[in-house]
């Protein structure tokens, strides 16, 4: 009797592991992935567009008994840019985008390159600096974790800032006693320089541009172009103030840890890729939107060294301004600025001066 007891305990044993398998064969699981930004002309965005979620469903497929099946929001369609952090962490996104320069409340830190003018121009270099930066200050994944409920999975660089004018300009020098409008990140970069700083965006750029609210516009020229600011503003600047790696893309933790393994890892393999791919998009694109600019007849100006020497010099305090307010903040802040310096040395850039932190 005991033993037709136990054949039967083992049986429906057996039928619970075949059915739990099977479930596991046939699961599809719909995730939601957002950003601020729409996937047009910012690369950390067309990257996941048109890299990470089609390669990752398809190498589920191809891999595994699963399928992925993407839901994309991007453009503030479910949260808008200083929104896409509590959006991942609440679980209304299940991947987002995060631009860190739009919710420093939270992610202070993470814009660190928002805080470094001249900083490093190849987003490619850009990215493995700050990615070795994450390696040797565990806070930057551990906050995002502890705090905020997501695993963090990727970086993304936004390609090398410059700006456009509505006047002509040679040097350095011609822009003083100017405004420029910028993102709020962006305005400490204009420090001591004699530009007056106008918060503002891309949304607003074309009418201000053509309105003379401000004379110049500090972005990156695939952005530039894309917004059609050529068309009011016919000289760009090719400045070199720097590729910030200063996007994130993460994943809610509940959702992380309802994927088996297998689906882990390969999105945690294809967000490693989606680096290079978004690194490579702005590169390309910062290329390309110099000849399309040249190609409608705008002027381009190459600051030249010794303006970029005398513009950083104006600038010098910044990095160690925002490293003592990460600190005051309880971050590691002159430990991840002292990190992010000795990266950029070891990959051989060369800054106009030398920035010091406390």
């Amino acid at each position: 009797m005991k033993t037709l007891k136990l054949k039967a305990v083992l049986a429906t044993a057996s039928l619970v592991v075949a059915a739990s398998i099977s479930s596991a064969r046939a699961e599809t699981f719909t995730l939601r992935i957002g950003a601020g930004h729409p996937a047009t002309s910012i690369g950390y965005v067309v990257a996941a567009n048109k890299f990470f979620v089609p390669e990752t469903a398809k190498r589920v497929a191809a891999r595994t008994n699963h399928r992925l099946n993407w839901v994309e929001l991007y453009g503030g369609t479910a949260a808008k840019l200083p929104e896409v952090l509590t959006a991942t962490q609440n679980g209304v996104l299940d991947v987002g985008l995060i631009s860190y320069s739009f919710d420093t409340t939270n992610l202070y830190l993470h814009a660190l390159g928002f805080y470094i003018p001249f900083s490093i121009p190849d987003p490619h270099k850009s990215i493995a600096a700050m990615r070795a930066v994450y390696d040797e200050v565990p806070f930057f994944r551990d906050v995002l974790e502890q705090k905020f409920n997501q695993r963090f999975l990727a970086l993304g660089s936004f390609s090398d800032y410059g700006f456009g004018t509505n006047f002509a300009m040679k040097s350095f020098a011609d822009l003083k006693g100017k405004k420029m409008g910028l993102a709020g990140p962006n305005a400490p970069w204009v420090r001591n320089t004699g530009v007056t700083p106008v918060v503002s965006n891309l949304n607003e750029a074309y009418n201000a541009l053509q309105s003379n609210i401000y004379q110049a516009f500090m972005v990156f020229p695939n952005a530039y172009h894309g917004f059609k600011l050529h068309e009011v503003s016919k000289t760009y600047v090719v400045a070199g103030l720097g590729s910030p790696a200063a996007t994130g893309m993460t994943m809610n933790l509940a959702t992380w840890k309802k994927l088996p393994p297998e689906v882990q890892q390969i999105i945690q393999e294809v967000a490693l890729e989606y680096e290079k791919a978004c690194a490579t998009i702005e590169a390309d694109g910062h290329k390309q939107a110099i000849d399309n600019l040249r190609a409608a007849k705008v002027t381009i100006v190459e600051l030249s060294e010794q303006d970029r020497k005398a513009w950083a010099e104006a600038v010098k305090d910044v990095p160690n301004d925002a490293a003592k307010e990460a600190n005051r903040r309880g971050l590691p802040g002159s430990a991840a600025f002292k990190s992010y310096f000795k990266q950029a040395q070891a990959l051989g850039y060369q800054w106009p001066v030398v920035y010091p932190i406390d």
